[in-house]
């Protein structure tokens, strides 16, 4: 966004803050060209009975939805098309849709179909007079009213506005059409009139935006009103147009429009003299509340909330004025005593022994290889707790863990575990320290998650450890091995904060100290709203833990996954936590760490229960990757023609606060939610033809599911090759080709059957021939008693044909040098007509009939007489007597010989 005013203004008193008065605050964000406006001079906003917000510029109408400016053009055979784009006003009507006076001419604009409607050019005709309008305005009973130029006013009914149409040279009783913007009259020295807006809050907080862009609060109307904002628009050109669903307030002006976001901090910021990290929070015995500024090296110490601090110096004094302690305090801790210990980098460890009410004897132990045992391994103390025992532990980030035995003697004895073998080196660097019954103490290191078992009988070197990593491909292990903090709760659960993997749980039936720990992880992939995790804290429910993460806070429900977050819109400023754990304060409220001071917050100030739900809309569709067509918000069915298959649709929820926060799902017909993040459109490729619903909602601003279910049905048409009568079609077709395929394999058997038998016949016409037989047609002069060819299964023609082959088989069967072209010539056709007509008739080429035929009669031969086997080749038309083996075994499967064995006939 150019220019971008996110400018959030607030009072800090620079003394005393009460800690939880409420804190104005004015958000403005400021729109133009930059931001998808056609036009920068803005010369009207509406919002219409939808609650999408419209704005006319010199460059057209503009719809937007939260998220992005569309510019809708009158089409090509659009009544607007012989105007300018010149929007000068714009008015909702009753009939749902928008006046709009372009130039001095009056358009009616439908928000159904996106279509302008002259009706100037009608009134006119209707009215038998030209006229030019000059206002769009509202009369009391809800008739729309257009003044003109010559002073004359024109009364009409939005449902029928051209014969209801009529001239009148009264002024009729106008209603004020925001009647919610100037509620308090003359007040905080400024007249209405000077006032663009004013009213008094559910709280009694007083707000005013004057004219030349001036915004003031007040808690209450009698005063004292304070400057909180400016408007950096044009003079004069500032004009409130309307406000949102959320209560935001809309103002145009001649270099674009200005959204304002008025109300009450949930936090209160607890003013420092020098912006600092706060590394600490603890609350003493006493119950004052102490907080630590590492870069300004301070110490700020609250007996209450409500009044100044007082800052430990070096002395070990309170003062009422800002001193410095001399050393950036990186932890605090309080014992059972009332000593106060501080944990600093680099300058080891303080002890605080209260001496008065107002002073204490301060004691700095720092790390001194001349005295081992008797001061810290490291001088970069991250953190110290105290085990039910009394004695304390400290975490260091470069030597690991000590623990301190009597931490209030005179002389404290210091046992260093990272002296010990068995201590894992990729474990020197703790940050956080916890610590589970009365022998396992767990830490927080750079290196993983550590475990610190410590004997029964107290012997530290027969202490044992054991570090958690993450381990590739093992889903269970530990998410990340940079360890923030970690937190065990009342449950037996204990819970890690990751760098970058959330929230890492282990089950309580499950050891930290068990090799076969498994984690259960809360990051992104599952849910959450970031992967950072620093610090983590009981909320004091059942189940909830507060987690903070760099950019916000968030309550985690472990069974069931469920968050509640505190984005940026809820603090409405960009939030940077620090390290320090949460201190809480009771209730829901809660101390927090900042990475430029400490805030105090009470968490119950996120009423997004009692905000106005935003409503869901679609707002465009693309079809087969073509560009993104507006659709009305009132769209509630697309139909797709039989060559659509894919479509994408966008949508949003009409929140104008906080829509960067806002999570989306969609369901098509009644399956499961489908998460989206904050991505606003979906996308259906190769659709089937049908009829689907898609139901779209989004969550508030902390991630809770809203009622909001939106539902588009989207209806497919099938192309005709997809509809009944097709299928029907369909089905005739795979019979007619079953009953085809069957009749042909039918047929082509019978006729393999007939070519079959008839080449048999022939083979034992060739069989039963003698020399002294005269064979003119091939079954006629046979014997009676032998089998012939069937003159019903051939036509004349072919009879003869056969006729002719059979003469010259029965002639030339012994002459071993006659051939198919001899067989050709001697039946009269050609060598490929004869081959054709063969294979047609018999199923076999000339050659194997031919070949057949010899085998044929030599069988007989072989069966029916003595003759020699060479005489049988011979008188067959074999030369070779190898070769008619050969051909014999190949045709009958047994050699000659053997063939006569079996087949002699006595």
């Amino acid at each position: 966004m150019k220019r971008s005013l996110s400018f959030i203004t607030f009072l800090i008193l620079t003394a005393v803050v009460a800690a939880f008065a409420a804190t104005p605050f004015c958000h403005i964000r400021h729109y133009d060209e930059y931001d998808g406006l056609s036009q920068r001079q803005v010369k009207q906003i509406a919002k219409d009975s939808d609650g999408v917000l419209w704005f006319a510029t010199w460059n057209g109408l503009n719809r937007f939805d939260g998220y992005k400016f569309e510019h809708i053009r009158p089409q090509i055979d659009d009544e607007a098309r012989s105007y300018s784009e010149r929007f000068r006003d714009i008015k909702p009507a009753s009939t749902g849709g928008l006046w709009c006076r372009i130039d001095d001419k009056i358009l009616y604009f439908n928000l159904s179909t996106h279509r302008f409607t002259d009706i100037h050019s009608q009134l006119e005709k209707k009215l038998a007079t030209a006229f030019d309008v000059s206002q769009i305005q509202t009369a009391t009973d809800g008739r729309t009213v257009l003044k003109c130029a010559d002073g004359r006013y024109i009364l009409l009914s939005d449902s029928n506005p051209v014969e209801s149409a009529a001239f009148t040279d009264e002024r009729p009783k106008l209603k004020y059409h925001s009647p919610g913007t100037r509620k308090l009259g003359n007040v905080g020295g400024y007249r209405n009139e000077d006032l663009l807006y004013s009213r008094a809050d559910s709280t009694g907080t007083a707000w005013l935006i004057t004219r030349d862009g001036t915004v003031l609060s007040a808690p209450s109307a009698a005063g004292p009103y304070s400057t909180i904002a400016r408007i950096d628009a044009p003079d004069g050109s500032l004009t409130c147009c309307t406000i949102d669903s959320r209560g935001n307030i809309w103002l145009r002006s001649n270099d674009g429009a200005f959204c304002l976001t008025l109300g009450q901090l949930p936090y209160t910021y607890l003013a420092h003299p020098e912006p600092s990290i706060v590394r600490g929070c603890v609350r003493d015995p006493k119950g004052r509340i102490w907080i630590s500024y590492s870069d300004s090296k301070a110490v700020a110490v609250y007996s209450d909330l409500s009044a100044a601090p007082r800052y430990l110096g070096s002395d070990g004094h309170l003062h009422d004025s800002f001193v410095s302690f001399g050393s950036p305090i990186y932890s605090m801790s309080a014992d059972p005593q009332g000593n106060m210990w501080f944990g600093s980098k680099p300058d080891g460890l303080f002890r605080l022994t209260p001496q008065s009410a107002d002073a204490y004897s301060v004691t700095n132990f720092r790390h001194d290889l001349a005295k081992p045992g008797l001061t810290p391994a490291a001088n970069d103390i991250y953190d110290i707790i105290f085990d039910r025992q009394g004695r304390m532990w400290l975490a260091t980030m470069r030597k690991g863990i000590d623990c301190v035995l009597n931490p209030t003697s005179v002389v404290p004895e210091f046992i260093h575990l990272g002296q010990f073998a068995d201590y894992p080196q990729n474990a020197v660097r703790v940050r956080r320290l916890a610590i589970i019954g009365d022998s396992l103490i767990t830490a927080a290191t750079t290196g993983g998650f550590l475990t610190v078992g410590l004997p029964a009988e107290k012997r530290f070197d027969r202490t044992s450890f054991r570090l958690h990593v993450s381990r590739p491909g093992d889903d269970s292990s530990l998410g990340n091995i940079a360890v923030m903090n970690i937190l065990p709760d009342a449950k037996g659960r204990l819970f890690i904060a990751t760098e970058s993997d959330g929230v890492n749980m282990l089950p309580p039936e499950i050891s930290a100290d068990s090799d076969s720990a498994r984690f259960v992880h809360f990051d992104t992939r599952t849910g959450m709203p970031v992967d950072v995790a620093l610090s983590l804290a009981p909320t004091g429910s059942a189940d909830d833990i507060l987690v903070v993460s760099n950019k916000m806070i968030y309550t985690l429900d472990p069974l069931s996954g469920r968050t509640v977050t505190y984005p940026a819109s809820f603090w409405h400023r960009h939030m940077h936590f620090s390290e320090a754990a949460p201190l809480r304060l009771g209730d829901n409220r809660w101390l927090l760490g900042l990475e430029d001071g400490a805030i105090s917050v009470n968490l119950d100030r996120a009423d997004t229960a009692l905000r106005p739900v935003p409503p869901v809309i679609f707002t465009s569709v693309a079809l087969q990757n073509r560009p993104d067509s507006l659709i009305s918000a009132r769209t509630d069915s697309i139909i797709l023609s039989p060559d659509e298959r894919n479509i994408t649709i966008n949508f949003a929820a009409l929140d104008y606060g906080s829509t960067e926060d806002l999570q989306y799902q969609f369901s098509m017909d009644d399956s499961d939610w489908n998460n989206l993040g904050t991505n606003r459109s979906v996308t259906f490729l190769d659709m089937d033809p049908g009829e689907y619903r898609l139901h779209v909602r989004s969550s508030d601003s902390s991630g809770n599911w809203l009622d909001n279910t939106r539902t588009l049905t989207l209806i497919v048409t099938p192309t005709f090759w997809e509809t009944p009568a097709a299928y029907v079609l369909y089905i005739l077709a795979i019979l007619l080709i079953i009953v085809s395929v069957t009749w042909t394999i039918v047929y082509i058997r019978r006729m393999k059957r007939k070519q079959k038998e008839l080449l048999a016949a022939y083979l034992r016409l060739v069989d039963s021939h003698t020399e002294s037989a005269e064979f003119s047609t091939p079954p006629d002069s046979a014997p009676q008693q032998q089998q012939q060819p069937s003159t019903a299964t051939l036509s004349p023609a072919d009879e003869a044909f056969m006729g002719r082959v059979m003469d010259f088989i029965n002639q030339n069967l012994g002459n071993p040098d006659a051939g198919i072209d001899d067989m050709a010539a001697a039946t009269a056709t050609s060598r490929s007509s004869l081959n054709r007509k063969m294979k047609s008739l018999l199923g076999v080429t000339p050659a194997d009939f031919f070949k057949e035929s010899r085998i044929s009669r030599a069988a007989t031969l072989l069966s029916e007489t003595d003759r020699p086997i060479k005489e049988i080749a011979l008188d067959c038309g074999f030369s070779d007597l190898n070769y008619f083996g050969k051909c014999f075994k190949a045709a009958r499967k047994t050699s000659p010989t053997a063939y006569r064995r079996e087949h002699r006939t006595e």
